[in-house]
């Protein structure tokens, strides 16, 4: 009898831990993704709701911000409204969760050039002076009973991201839209997983670097198109002044007659 009131208890806590868990566990996802993203990052990373939905295997990530780093005008660089993602639930009572696959469709990027920097270069510099405290060497396997044995490690599928809008804000051009192209990156975290920040840094960094390209390319095409202008603005200069010079050499030739021999040379292509 004793036994089993023991076991009763044992049963009423899991299922209370079970029952906690389940009903809080949007926010601990949200809470970890903005204290994760902000300091992997370096700048403010807010997210406006999380809904897991346990039973479909599916997770809705909704009003995820990326602020600006420091120095920039505009508030942010990323806005996402959401973001899908496809989750092995059973993995979550491992220590190695199985992301299948997060796509973010349709984010909002505003890209922004200061001097001969932008602020995605900006991001990118803060998230690699970081990457060696986000990645640390991997460590012996811990023994049973090691509180390591509880740190969760993440491994990605596939990420995807598509139909973004891009803007870039320029000191000299003004705002001009820039094309990117999908990003797709696979099997982040590979077989064993990584923690929650090195995970931040795997997805963000490579989708950084394809948009400093993205605004590169585009600077680039600028550039050339200012350069095109003024070399036609030249030309057009050069000819207004042959043209001048050639007035006025025809009206010393000619002098006071220069009307008149004008007017006779055109009456010849007349007839």
């Amino acid at each position: 009898m004793k036994l089993l009131k023991v076991l009763a208890v044992m049963v009423l806590i899991i299922a209370a831990g079970i029952f906690y868990v389940a009903n809080n566990i949007n926010g601990i996802v949200q809470e970890a993704v903005v204290k994760v993203g902000s300091k992997a990052l370096k700048t403010s990373v807010t997210l406006a709701a999380v809904d897991i939905q346990l039973l479909s295997s599916r997770a809705e990530l909704t009003g995820l911000v990326i602020a600006n780093p420091q120095g920039f005008k505009a508030p942010n660089l990323f806005e996402m409204d959401t973001i899908v993602v496809d989750l092995d639930i059973m993995s979550m009572l491992d220590n190695v969760v199985n992301v299948q696959e997060i796509t973010i469709d349709g984010a909002r990027v505003t890209a922004e050039q200061k001097g001969t920097s932008t602020n995605v270069q900006a991001l990118l510099k803060g998230l690699d002076s970081g990457s060696s405290a986000a990645a640390p060497a991997p460590a012996p396997a811990p023994e049973a009973g090691d509180s390591a044995a509880d740190d969760i490690l993440i491994k990605v599928g596939q990420f995807n991201f598509i139909n973004s809008a891009t803007q870039l804000v320029t000191e000299q051009w003004g705002e001009t839209a820039v094309k990117l192209p999908a990003i797709r990156v696979a099997n982040i975290g590979g077989e064993a997983g990584v923690p929650p920040e090195a995970l931040a840094g795997a997805i963000v960094r490579p989708l950084l670097k394809q948009l400093n390209q993205a605004l590169k390319d585009r600077l680039q095409d600028l550039l050339e198109d200012e350069a095109k202008a003024q070399a036609k603005a030249k030309l057009k200069e050069k000819e207004d002044e042959l043209k001048n010079k050639l007035d006025k050499k025809l009206e010393q030739e000619l002098g006071d007659d220069k009307d008149d021999t004008v007017d006779a040379i055109k009456s010849l292509f007349s007839k």
